[in-house]
């Protein structure tokens, strides 16, 4: 079979009837699916992007050669570099649930407008979002919290008091991290191996992805 072929990954997608859930991002997208991996693996199968492989060559052979058709979720890693890449590839990935990390300053130069372009071409991911789906967004992001999102429904994670999934503590260790994570009046405490103030972010998205789909948190 030609795992690279992206005629055949089509197919297989079309062929896919459960949820996809897709997330891009200047960084933090390989770490976002393994927090939203780990927590729907204890309850269902689910198949996951293959060694950060997520360009129009690394999508159809994670597709082709690993996902699998029973499985009750797909979570698919996006990444762009050149323009006009993110609307194909989210019209091929059909997500049902779009993430979305941040937007920074990353792969600029193949833009003709640097950072302004790259960053329309991000915000991609954002548009035609149906009504049965759910946009799930990093709301410390700069970029992202200055926009008004009209008539789709948004997820909103963030240190802020209005913010969905509310990040509401982060205990840096040696090698660890103590994360306090807050939603509707709950207070969930996680204590996951590494460090970094954005990985609680990348978890808190993981939880917002959770809520949505009613999966219970452990």
């Amino acid at each position: 079979m030609d795992y690279l072929s992206f005629e055949n990954a089509i197919k297989k997608r079309e062929k896919f009837n459960n949820k996809v859930i897709s997330v891009t991002g200047t960084s933090g997208k390989t770490t976002t699916c393994k927090f939203i991996y780990d927590i729907l693996k204890n309850f269902n199968k689910v198949n996951k992007t293959h060694e950060n492989s997520n360009s129009f060559l690394g999508i159809p052979w994670c597709l082709n050669k690993y996902f699998e058709l029973d499985s009750d979720y797909w979570i698919i890693e996006i990444g762009i570099s050149k323009p006009n890449e993110m609307k194909k590839l989210v019209e091929f990935v059909k997500p049902d649930i779009r993430i979305i990390t941040n937007i920074g300053n990353a792969h600029t130069l193949n833009f003709t407008n640097g950072i302004h372009d790259y960053i329309n071409e991000k915000l991609e991911f954002t548009k035609n979002i149906s009504s049965n789906s759910v946009l799930i967004i990093n709301n410390d992001d700069n970029i992202l919290n200055n926009i008004r999102f009209k008539n789709i429904n948004v997820i909103k994670c963030g240190t802020s008091d209005t913010d969905d999934v509310r990040l509401i503590e982060y205990i840096s260790g040696i090698k660890t991290s103590v994360i306090k994570i807050k939603y509707n009046e709950k207070i969930y405490i996680f204590k996951i191996n590494g460090i970094g103030k954005h990985n609680a972010m990348n978890l808190c998205l993981a939880i917002g992805c959770a809520i949505y789909l009613k999966i219970e948190i452990q």
